[in-house]
């Protein structure tokens, strides 16, 4: 069997397998996520593999490759905590926060360009 790829918003009967969330940057971050999928399934073919590719960056290349699922959550983040969850009790939590390799989109609130990896930054602590 071949990975299955769990994108934002679908909710997957996971059946007790295991599933492994990638956690980290995915603007300015060089598309890391295409290259962890790659090592995941030479090394184990099996996994679940959530990717919170919330601005769909990576997530067209990966579709056809996607578990076909009911859109289920309204926000991002109740699906990125639900996967967190699964992947704690059954699986692991991949963070990776590599270097920035491009200049991040400007904020529509502030003007200014958005941080880099803000949001994973307290993330991996928080599951670290």
């Amino acid at each position: 069997m071949a990975n299955k790829i769990i994108l934002p918003k679908d909710k997957v009967e996971l059946n007790h397998d295991p599933v492994l969330f990638l956690l980290g940057p995915v603007f300015a971050a060089g598309g890391w996520q295409k290259k962890a999928v790659e090592i995941i399934r030479s090394k184990n073919s099996s996994v679940y593999i959530a990717i919170p590719d919330y601005a769909g960056i990576i997530s067209g290349e990966l579709r056809a490759n996607s578990e076909k699922a009911e859109i289920c959550f309204d926000r991002q983040l109740h699906w990125e905590q639900y996967y967190l969850k699964m992947a704690e009790n059954n699986g692991a939590i991949m963070s990776w926060l590599p270097k920035q390799l491009e200049q991040m989109p400007i904020s529509k609130d502030t003007g200014f360009y958005r941080t880099y990896a803000r949001d994973t930054r307290p993330e991996t602590g928080g599951w670290g």
